[in-house]
């Protein structure tokens, strides 16, 4: 389903479903911090799963059963076995949500009543000013701003990926 008709979707939710199902009278749960919270959580989850699922399942078991032999509880077989292990899997997902979060502008447009802004609003804001005539000074220097967290961060990632792989061989 499409990104922003899930947004509609949970400010229909929070405005007529929620505060009829908790009995509060003529009042809506949007244009609050938590609210868009929730739903940036709730449309973003999906991507912060899926590496780590992928992650974990490559995980080889006879290392957790080693662990267990060692003497090793399950705290401590999650703190030194699992968690390192699935660092890879961590920063692929920090990676596929903060980018695409912070720029979601959306949700708070939608869910935040426009009272909140993420980093695309603020780039967004910039090109368009009530005069008419966008500040593109601004802008272009906060979609700059934004490239340069792409590359560190695409960088950050390939520096955990230890699956890297040569490109193949033509013959």
């Amino acid at each position: 389903m499409n990104f922003v008709l899930r947004t509609y979707a949970w400010q229909a939710i929070l405005e007529y479903f929620l505060p009829g199902l908790l009995g509060i009278k003529n009042g809506t749960l949007t244009g609050t911090e938590s609210a868009v919270l929730m739903v940036l959580v709730y449309n973003f989850l999906p991507f912060m799963i899926l590496p780590l699922y992928n992650t974990l399942s490559k995980l080889d078991k006879s290392l957790l059963e080693a662990a267990h032999d060692l003497g090793a509880n399950s705290f401590w077989t999650f703190l030194r076995v699992i968690l390192p292990l699935s660092v890879p899997g961590i920063v692929s997902g920090i990676t596929m949500v903060f980018i695409p979060a912070i720029t979601a502008f959306t949700v708070p447009a939608l869910i935040g009543n426009g009272k909140y802004n993420l980093y695309g609003n603020e780039i967004e804001l910039a090109f368009k000013t009530l005069s008419g005539q966008g500040d593109y000074a601004v802008g272009s220097t906060l979609s700059l701003i934004l490239l340069l967290c792409v590359v560190v961060s695409t960088l950050i990632m390939n520096y955990f990926d230890k699956d890297q792989q040569e490109g193949g061989q033509l013959w």
